[in-house]
């Protein structure tokens, strides 16, 4: 049983998140009246239910990420956590709706045949140090195995949902065969051939200036688009951000820092690899004692690299500056590979970080002016201070990323929840420190015609740019002679881009023109030698005109490559049948969403 033990513990931890996914599914009406994120149908989540899954979800990406979490992807656990829930009840649901279940044998099987990864590396299941089902059905024959909570858990999460899934995509998945029309579609767009020259002019290479942009055609946009501009409660702040950065005694500190490792080796206290494996910052060569392997110039930053290949075989540098901190350099060897130069060295690398007596003192900086701005604003405060200064957010929602600040844990809180003027308490990201003072707050509703004119105009401009870089492609392709090739026109015209392509198919990224677009559809459209009009897409206009292309006239059905066209459209298919089944479900269901008013930041 001891062999046995990595089992269990496995089994307890696949138990427990098979829990999280299914065991609220029990009886939770003596909690009706707890606050609660969210409805999906009539299926209420308790908030003190959905805080727990979201720590259990927090606390497994730390581990993952080996660390602290940054403000972005702690911001977004909660909604991860919610769309795991409403996918589970709704898939409970549809379960129950078609009568959907597991019988014992469904349920032994699939464990039986669907062993996860860390299974297969157990050596009570090995033989030879291969994974053997065999042991693995002798441990699940045995009724002993099923005696802990954690097999049971298991069995109960693979037929309360793992079976029933499979059932329903097997469900979803008859009659998903591909036509013959789709299959011959699919099979020219793969085999068919192309080279084509093409011009283009970006929207963003037209000089259009904001006075374009006239009051009438901001009027006229906002009164045909009122519900473009309809908002959620709105805030901006005022904030100041302290940078966390380096100062030139913290620099000096961590070069000092670096002479004493260099003299550790040099003095014999210590060797090279010892030193990297403790001090380095770089993980993965310091845990090979530093080494960078063979490497030729133009492999490193060039700072790096001019001291590498100076130093001679067996010479250990001084510390060097970099982008990326300080280094120590040792050469070990040096070789000519194909008449190219190439040196092999190790490295300790010390990044330059604040030091915690300049953090310190920011912070007590901090202190200072948030003393200083309760009594006379953030503004005032501020002044005096060389280096500092006082910006604006904008308007933003509940969730919605904070322009000069990023996500910065509880400054959505403050900004929704304190009164006007409030100045805040010091916010600390990884980067800066921050003072915020909460500037306004708007009502719900649509947003008044001053507040929206800046994303009115950026949007006018981009189509009056469009429009003009159509024109002048237009234009230039008119004066083109009928013979004339479309790569002349960039050799006068610097707003016009011109290339010539590989060979290409239908479904192929494009250099310069994109993949499968308007202009290439027009290429395989058009017959050789014929220019196009002028086509636009959201972010240029082009002319184009197809020089060769090599065309399928009949269908090779018994061919492997009409073989592999077919299941690959049936693959799709069938994926695509369960995903477009599950978000019709997911938009007729009755959903009340909350997380805004716990979850803001």
């Amino acid at each position: 049983m001891r062999d046995i033990a990595p089992v269990v513990l496995w089994i307890v931890l696949v138990a427990f998140i098979g829990t999280i996914f299914f065991a609220w599914g029990m009886d939770f009406r003596s909690r009706q009246k707890e606050p609660s994120v969210g409805k999906v149908g009539k299926k209420r989540i308790p908030l003190r239910y959905f805080d727990k899954m979201v720590s259990i979800e927090r606390e497994k990406q730390r581990q993952q990420a080996g660390g602290e979490l940054s403000p972005y992807q702690a911001k977004m656990i909660p909604r991860q956590v919610w769309e795991t829930e409403v996918s589970r009840i709704l898939h409970q649901k549809a379960f129950k709706e078609l009568g959907i279940s597991a019988s014992a044998d469904e349920v032994f099987e699939y464990i039986k045949t669907n062993p996860p990864p860390e299974v297969l590396n157990i050596p009570a299941f090995q033989t030879d140090s291969v994974f053997d089902t065999t042991k693995f059905v002798e441990f699940l024959n045995r009724p002993e195995s099923f005696d802990n909570e954690g097999m049971r858990q298991l069995e109960a999460y693979t037929a309360n949902f793992l079976v029933p899934m499979n059932t329903l995509r097997r469900l979803l998945e008859v009659g998903r065969v591909p036509s013959p029309s789709e299959i011959a579609y699919e099979y020219r767009r793969r085999a068919e051939k192309a080279v084509f020259e093409f011009a283009k002019v970006e929207a963003a290479t037209v000089g259009v200036d904001s006075a374009a942009v006239t009051d009438a055609m901001v009027k006229a946009y906002y009164e045909a688009n009122p519900d473009s501009f309809f908002s959620e409660s709105q805030a901006e702040l005022y904030y100041v951000r302290m940078q966390k950065e380096p100062t030139p005694e913290d620099e000096k500190a961590y070069y000092d820092e670096m002479l004493q490792v260099k003299a550790r080796i040099e003095s014999g206290e210590s060797t090279f690899e010892e030193e990297a494996r403790l001090e380095s910052d770089d993980e993965a060569s310091g845990k090979q004692g530093g080494d960078l392997g063979w490497f030729s110039k133009g492999s490193m930053v060039p700072a790096f690299e001019a001291v590498a290949f100076a130093l001679d075989s067996g010479e250990l540098s001084d510390p060097v500056k970099t982008q990326f901190g300080y280094h120590l350099i040792l050469v070990e060897g040096r070789r000519e590979q194909d008449t190219v130069e190439e040196v092999k060295a190790r490295h300790v690398l010390r990044k330059v970080m604040p030091t915690m007596e300049t953090l310190d003192s920011l912070e007590s900086l901090a202190e200072r002016l948030r003393a200083q701005a309760v009594e006379n604003g953030l503004v005032a405060a501020v002044s005096g201070h060389p280096g500092l200064h006082v910006d604006s957010t904008g308007l933003f929602s509940k969730g919605e990323f904070i322009q000069g600040i990023g996500y910065l844990f509880g400054a959505t809180s403050f900004a929704f929840r304190e009164d006007l003027g409030t100045v805040s308490d010091i916010f600390e990201s990884n980067e800066a420190f921050f003072l915020l003072q909460l500037k306004r707050r708007t009502d719900k509703g649509i947003l008044p015609v001053a507040e929206v004119r800046p994303r009115i105009t950026e949007h006018l401009m981009d189509s009056v740019a469009r429009e003009r870089a159509r024109e002048h492609l237009a234009s230039a392709v008119a004066a083109l002679g009928p013979e004339d090739s479309l790569p002349m026109l960039g050799e006068s015209d610097s707003l016009i881009a011109c290339g010539v392509t590989d060979t290409i198919t239908r479904n192929q990224f494009v250099p310069s023109v994109g993949f499968d677009n308007e202009p290439v559809a027009a290429t395989f459209a058009l017959p050789a030698g014929a220019r196009s009009g002028v086509i636009q897409t959201s972010k240029a206009s082009f002319v184009v005109r197809p020089l060769w292309r090599d065309t399928v006239e009949s269908i090779p059905w018994d061919s492997p490559a009409v073989r592999q066209t077919r299941l690959s459209l049936m693959s799709d298919a069938r994926e695509n049948a369960y995903y477009a089944w599950y978000q019709n479900y997911r938009d007729k269901a009755k959903l009340e969403n909350n997380l805004s008013e716990y979850y803001m930041d």
